[in-house]
C-alpha cells in the first residue's frame, strides 16, 4: 500500500522526550515520530483539537534542537495519555517565547 504523506516521518530508535506548553501548561511529552510538518506524541495532560503548542524538539543525536509551534490535530486518550498528532506552522532553531 502507497503512503500519500506528504513528509517522510522519522521513528526515533530510541524514545525521547521534549518539553511542550498547551494553554500556558507545560507537559513533558513523549515522542513518537516527527516530520517536517508534524509529530505524534503522548501528551500526560488532557488536550483537545485545535489547541496550539509550542516546545523544544531535542532530537537524539542532533547537534541542535528545534523550537516548534502547532495546532493539535488529532487526539486519542489511551491509558491516561493522550496520544496527539500536532501539525506544525512554525519551525525554528532559535528559542521563541511561549
Amino acid at each position: 500500500m502507497k503512503d500519500n504523506r506528504k513528509a517522510n516521518r522519522w521513528h526515533p530508535v530510541e524514545n525521547f522526550s521534549s518539553d511542550f506548553f498547551c494553554n500556558g501548561v507545560k507537559d513533558k511529552v513523549e515522542v513518537l515520530d516527527v516530520s517536517a510538518l508534524g509529530m505524534r506524541a503522548f501528551f500526560s495532560n488532557p488536550v483537545t483539537v485545535g489547541m496550539e503548542t509550542s516546545g523544544e524538539l531535542d532530537i537524539p543525536h542532533n547537534t541542535i534542537p528545534f523550537f516548534v509551534k502547532g495546532k493539535i490535530i488529532r487526539v486519542r486518550e489511551s491509558s491516561n495519555r493522550w496520544e496527539t498528532a500536532v501539525q506544525f506552522f512554525k519551525i525554528s532553531t532559535t528559542k521563541a517565547p511561549h
